[in-house]
């Protein structure tokens, strides 16, 4: 590293004291043979040097500079992913030939070019694989690259081919146009870094190296078809995990239809006490099952194979293939064996627990006797008190705590999203918060300025951003995404896997806004990650809502908070009358006297809903509406304009608090008097099969 201080004059001229002269060892050096790294190492040297230069002399000796260009792939793509490092690569070719042969010059020249290109083509079609948000700094290099600017060739030194040739004079033209083109690149440099010093330079350094040491991902493949086969085969990965997904969402859902029959056939049969060993029998069925699958889908029985199974092990096996005898096979292989594990452990919990939560809402929990007992013996017997029942209440409640075995959501779509968005570090820096943060879509610039005024609608603001009506789509389309997701896949809450579908989808609905809204101009980098994060943030909302609803009625805590008042009588009977028939007597009452209540309570719901339907205006929105304005119009020919103006300050609220009143107002007569019936109904029945037992 050296210092060439430039005269007076040209000090004046180009506004600069001096150029830094940074000389690196040379790529691919022979005494560096040795080393297991020194590709790596080579690939991460050049990132550096390029990072901390305004232009970057690539010297070549000889034709060939395949190995070279490798490298230079590498590093472009690298710099790219270094957006916050605001590196604006420039490279120029020196390529010294020892004889005047203008296919080799044309071929090595072709070669370097093409490589560059290609390298920064997949900085631009794969920028989401790579974690890439702008690759605004790889403008200057490509405009050098389409221009053929971006080679300077050497003539050979001596004017002859003997030892004692004079220097030639072509090869001192080639020097001097040299310093021209450096000159040229100083003068660019001044007008953009006006204020730059030295000592600002010498202070990034330090931060350029570990930003280049941080890089891992891009720096250990050896050329661009290396990272698009590990792009290729991630794919692959994902698409056997969503697959294996399905395949055991498949086979829930079927032994969630034999629960809700066998809970059925028992209800029926007032048999609800044997329901812990029926559960037990099915959860073994469950396990014997699911560890057949997906690759053994019908081997235990006669039946064949489930669809979804199927379609894994084609995928299963293509994948296989490909990595057949590659250094990434067993990690493959691992990385497969690893998610069905977990997945088919995460549907048996969640099967079990749903199991658990039938026997509490059926107030057939025997776990908790033993704690009830346990206080008994320890009350003495001095009877039923306040005091023992708030003392027998917490331990209930921490041995229930300790059911709950289902990883929490948030939990588990943190982790999918670190590894399906691992190659972005905004994205993992923003969960290292246990937040997903984002920006304003209108804080973004979305396309490149110079759009402005090509694009059709007025769909962009002249600095690049989106016209507000957009922003409100796009917003609108994406935060639907989940519900519309669980829609169609059927389930109702997060499944495992989800998150790469989630993430398909999003890169289509970009897609789609490019090609619909934006005339196939395409979205900048950096917006379409934002984009992800806005989306992912409303996944994850709704997925954490979706886990309550589900832990409302299969939580053993919040089932038992939300029926405090049955178990908390429970209790009271235990301590008063121990665990003889007239206690099971008592509570067998209460718990059927509930159940007559919320059959009642459902029944008359329906009733109501049934009632209200039936309105001949609530038949679609548009009838809705036009009884609204109606009776708007009605109450300002009545001189009552204030309703009126309300609407015109928020319409939405307006009319949905008009929609809400109106609906609470339909009389509930016939819905109470179905209500009063149906537990007429219930006791009846009850007492008439009480009646049939004693006789």
């Amino acid at each position: 590293m050296r210092l060439l201080f430039l005269e007076d004059d040209l000090k004046g001229e180009y506004g600069v004291d001096a150029i830094l002269l940074v000389d690196t060892e040379g790529l691919g050096a022979p005494e560096k043979m040795n080393d297991p790294d020194c590709e790596r190492k080579d690939r991460q040297l050049a990132t550096f040097a390029m990072s901390i230069s305004d232009l970057t002399l690539v010297n070549v000796i000889g034709e060939s500079v395949r190995d070279l260009t490798e490298i230079l792939q590498i590093v472009i793509v690298t710099m790219a992913r270094l957006d916050k490092a605001e590196m604006t690569p420039d490279i120029l070719m020196v390529q010294h030939l020892t004889e005047r042969d203008a296919t080799k010059t044309l071929r090595g020249s072709e070669e370097f070019c093409n490589a560059i290109k290609e390298a920064i083509d997949l900085t631009e079609k794969k920028e989401m694989d790579i974690g890439i948000r702008n690759s605004k700094s790889l403008t200057k290099l490509l405009q050098r690259v389409q221009n053929g600017s971006h080679l300077k060739q050497f003539r050979p030194f001596k004017n002859g081919s003997t030892v004692n040739a004079p220097p030639s004079m072509e090869y001192h033209e080639d020097v001097v146009e040299l310093y021209s083109i450096i000159l040229e690149s100083v003068k660019q440099k001044v007008t953009q870094y006006r204020d730059r010093e030295f000592c600002t330079w010498h202070n990034l350094i330090g931060s350029y190296w570990e930003a280049v040491e941080e890089q891992d991902f891009t720096l250990r493949f050896k050329n661009i078809a290396a990272i698009n086969e590990f792009i290729d085969r991630g794919v692959k990965i994902a698409k056997v995990k969503q697959a294996a997904e399905k395949s055991f969402s498949s086979h829930a859902a079927k032994h969630k239809v034999a629960f809700s029959a066998k809970i059925k056939e028992l209800e029926d049969n007032l048999k609800m006490e044997s329901w812990g060993v029926e559960k037990e029998n099915l959860m073994n069925i469950v396990k014997i099952d699911l560890r057949s699958i997906p690759i053994s889908c019908g081997s235990t029985n006669s039946n064949p194979p489930f669809d979804q199974c199927s379609t894994f092990l084609t995928l299963r096996n293509d994948l296989y293939t490909q990595v057949e005898n590659q250094p990434c096979e067993v990690d493959t292989k691992d990385t497969i064996q690893k998610f069905i594990i977990r997945t088919r452990e995460g549907i048996i919990q969640q099967l079990d627990q749903e199991a658990n939560a039938r026997k509490i809402r059926f107030g057939k929990f025997s776990e908790l006797d033993h704690i009830i007992q346990k206080c008994l013996l320890e009350s003495g017997d001095d009877g039923y008190s306040e005091r023992k029942v708030e003392m027998v209440l917490p331990a209930v409640k921490r041995e229930v705590s300790t059911m709950l075995k289902v990883v929490p959501v948030k939990t588990r779509i943190m982790d999918e999203i670190r590894n399906y968005y691992k190659n972005d570090s905004a994205v993992l820096q923003g969960l290292n918060t246990g937040r997903i943060i984002f920006k304003e879509f209108r804080d973004i610039e979305a396309i490149d300025p110079n759009w402005y005024k090509k694009i059709k609608n007025a769909v962009l603001g002249s600095d690049g951003t989106l016209s507000l009506h957009l922003i409100n789509e796009l917003e609108a389309t994406l935060g639907n995404l989940p519900v519309q997701m669980l829609k169609e896949r059927k389930e109702d809450i997060f499944q495992n896997g989800m998150t790469w579908t989630f993430r398909t989808n999003v890169n289509e609905i970009l897609q789609a806004f490019e090609d619909q809204r934006l005339e196939k101009k395409k979205l900048n980098s950096n917006f379409k990650w934002e984009a992800h994060l806005f989306a992912l943030n409303k996944y994850l909302v709704e997925m954490e809502k979706r886990e309550k609803l589900w832990k409302r009625d299969n939580d053993p805590l919040h089932i038992l908070e939300n029926n405090i008042s049955t178990y908390r009588e429970m209790i009271k009977v235990r301590l008063e009358n121990g665990y003889g028939s007239e206690a099971e007597g008592k509570i067998l009452c209460k718990l059927l006297f509930e159940a007559i209540r919320k059959r009642a309570q459902q029944f008359a719901d329906n009733h109501q809903i049934t009632f209200v339907q039936s309105q001949s205006w609530l038949s679609n929105g548009q009838r809705v509406r036009l009884k609204y304005f109606a009776g708007l119009a009605r109450q300002v020919n009545e001189q009552n304009k204030e309703p009126a103006l309300q609407h015109f300050k928020n319409p939405k609220r307006a009319i949905n608090q008009w929609f809400k009143t109106k609906l609470n107002s339909f009389t509930k007569e016939r819905a109470i008097r179905a209500f009063k019936d149906t537990i007429a109904a219930e006791l009846a029945n009850v007492r008439q099969n009480l009646a049939n037992s004693a006789d």
